[in-house]
């Protein structure tokens, strides 16, 4: 079985190009920015969801109605994903060694990413510095902050794991 390098694909549609990251996290001793390798989802989401709110205020006066436009919350994405199989060179699917394996490895790296939420802290859990976490999706660049992130395991699927987490974006940006 030849397994397709995820950066080549043999087709636009075999793999949506999807990145985690962290950027302008600066170091508070040095005033450096911290570089955090970007996490590329091999397994592409299975649902992805953005969602978009306006701000309207409305109030029954003696006149008649009055509504007031505020502009635009921030908009949320949320995801449903899966890890790949627990897979190791030379012993195959596998849920006792599942910690050595690349897929669980992935997972945990957007695990952390999401418990962090791009900061730096002292020893009593002060937050000392704040970046931004970013996703990479469909020539858009989008900044923010996790809100949720929970998983399971199915016992009819034991060699992978179902995630879903809620992303609050506060800036996006497009890139070409």
């Amino acid at each position: 079985m030849q397994i397709k390098n995820p950066q080549q694909p043999g087709s636009v549609v075999e793999f949506i190009n999807f990145d985690l990251g962290v950027a302008n996290l600066i170091n508070p001793d040095t005033g450096a920015e911290i570089y955090i390798p970007q996490i590329t989802m091999n397994i592409a989401p299975s649902n992805l969801q953005f969602q978009y709110k306006k701000i309207i205020h409305r109030e029954k006066t003696r006149g008649g109605w009055l509504e007031q436009h505020w502009g635009e919350e921030l908009d949320v994405v949320t995801a449903q994903a899966s890890t790949g199989s627990f897979q190791l060179l030379g012993l195959g699917l596998t849920t006792i060694q599942r910690h050595n394996t690349l897929a669980k490895i992935n997972f945990q790296e957007i695990f952390y990413l999401f418990k962090n939420n791009a900061c730096v802290y002292d020893v009593n859990g002060n937050i000392l510095s704040q970046g931004d976490v970013y996703i990479n999706y469909d020539n858009f660049q989008l900044f923010g902050q996790f809100e949720s992130f929970s998983w399971s395991e199915d016992s009819t699927l034991p060699f992978k794991w179902n995630f879903n987490y809620t992303f609050q974006v506060t800036k996006s940006v497009r890139t070409l």
